[in-house]
């Protein structure tokens, strides 16, 4: 089988849009051949259908699809996952995007790669059209007054301490979650840790995995909560530390546009060693799955 996206454009537009058609089939174990087909200069095509390719070269981990246990998604009709709406996350919502910020100064300097410019003439804020919607900043609470619409995600025993605003939200794990009524985050390596049995309808799950095979692990734990009746909305949460800007796009574009086009996903939270590529790709991503668009294709 030849795998192949004709002229998917140039630049971060044509190696998303390749990974999305091209690395989700890869991923399931459908495809012999591959032809990468760019808007630029031929010798450009083949680095791009190398990376793809040499990702799927020495992989030994088996995938949680071999036992052939039937999905109950539908792979020739797009459906989006049904979930609960909080906040606007969710149901109707269109996915949001998370950067994470956690690692750096907080300074309007930073803000600015998350789409959000502070204006200090006007002494107000300005937001382009791909500025995060939530915005992660660990153990610590930002001291410049931010935006009014940008939700902030705070670590629960900081969250817990300190005095919140409205906008600000805990961010739970595994050991130390206890249900609230507004709305809060938990983080889970699904390879690792399960749901608690106390899980509140107001509870956000961003879902990571370190597994090979990372895009089948989450659609089979998404199909189980499904089955379960959960509703929780998801969050899809891939780390890409120490990889190229190439990498970070055909990796990620792979990881969550197949997800997103199987209909599974209200989020995106992309980590690399880039404030902005992560942005920008968790953006792209959504646009070549067509799940939300921000920008306009010729």
């Amino acid at each position: 089988m030849h795998l192949g996206v004709t002229e998917a454009g140039e630049g971060e537009d044509g190696r998303i849009k390749s990974a999305v058609g091209i690395g989700t089939l890869l991923e399931d174990g459908l495809g012999d051949t591959v032809r990468v087909s760019l808007t630029e200069e031929p010798e450009y095509e083949i680095p791009v259908a190398r990376t793809l390719v040499d990702r799927y070269s020495a992989r030994t981990e088996v995938s949680p699809d071999s036992d052939q246990q039937a999905l109950s998604i539908d792979p020739f009709s797009f459906s989006k996952r049904q979930s609960t709406a909080i906040n606007n996350i969710g149901g109707s919502n269109v996915p949001v995007v998370i950067n994470n910020l956690s690692g750096v100064a907080i300074n309007f300097e930073n803000i600015k790669k998350t789409g959000h410019h502070y204006l200090s003439a006007q002494d107000k804020w300005a937001t382009s059209d791909h500025a995060a919607d939530y915005i992660y900043f660990g153990s610590r609470i930002p001291e410049i007054n931010l935006p009014g619409a940008l939700g902030q995600i705070i670590d629960f025993e900081t969250w817990e301490n300190a005095a919140t605003t409205k906008n600000q939200y805990p961010l739970f794990n595994a050991e130390n979650y206890k249900p609230v009524k507004e709305l809060s985050f938990l983080e889970l390596n699904i390879a690792q840790q399960e749901l608690p049995d106390n899980l509140s309808e107001s509870t956000v799950l961003l879902l990571s995995t370190t597994s090979d095979y990372g895009m089948q692990h989450l659609r089979r734990f998404v199909d189980n909560l499904a089955e379960e009746n959960i509703l929780n909305p998801v969050i899809l949460h891939r780390k890409y530390a120490g990889r190229n800007e190439s990498e970070v796009q055909l990796f990620a574009a792979t990881d969550v546009g197949g997800l997103l086009v199987d209909g599974i996903g209200d989020g995106v939270m992309l980590d690399s060693d880039s404030i902005e590529l992560s942005l920008a790709t968790a953006f792209g991503t959504l646009q070549a799955a067509r799940t939300r668009m921000t920008k306009t294709e010729y």
